[in-house]
């Protein structure tokens, strides 16, 4: 087999999900400018501590009724904005996406004797996902 073939097929299969991705963590792709939901799939509720971090950073935090979002300057000046959290389910909505928020998303949640986590793996392109692999399939070929 060609080897740009088979780098082709690896890579799809990473994209796809067969890259033994566990249940803690998802692949998220969308398009540079487009909003994307990184979602909790609970409903929020008093009793709950819900953080989110970028990479290592914390970027909102939602205890109670108390929500914050962006209270550093790194996150301040990396986001400007563009962060925001559905009150009803603290999940986590970023609008007008840049490839610079490429990364690791990643959603704790603290709920009376339990902890949770999921990773989002957030890779934002410059084009589409489809024209993306398009262009990548024409230049393998």
């Amino acid at each position: 087999m060609n080897p740009g073939v088979l780098w082709a097929l690896v890579n799809v299969l990473l994209v796809l999900g067969v890259s033994g991705v566990g249940a803690d963590e998802e692949s998220v792709f969308v398009k540079e400018g487009d909003s994307v939901t990184l979602h909790t799939n609970i409903e929020a509720n008093q009793q709950e501590t819900i953080r989110w971090y970028f990479n290592v950073t914390l970027i909102a935090i939602i205890i109670g009724e108390k929500r914050e979002i962006c209270s550093y300057d790194e996150c301040k000046e990396r986001f400007r904005d563009r962060l925001k959290l559905d009150h009803q389910t603290g999940s986590l909505i970023i609008i007008n996406t840049r490839t610079t928020d490429s990364g690791d998303y990643t959603l704790k949640i603290i709920n009376t004797g339990s902890k949770s986590d999921k990773i989002f793996s957030v890779s934002v392109h410059g084009e589409s996902f489809r024209e993306y692999l398009e262009t990548y399939y024409i230049c393998l070929l």
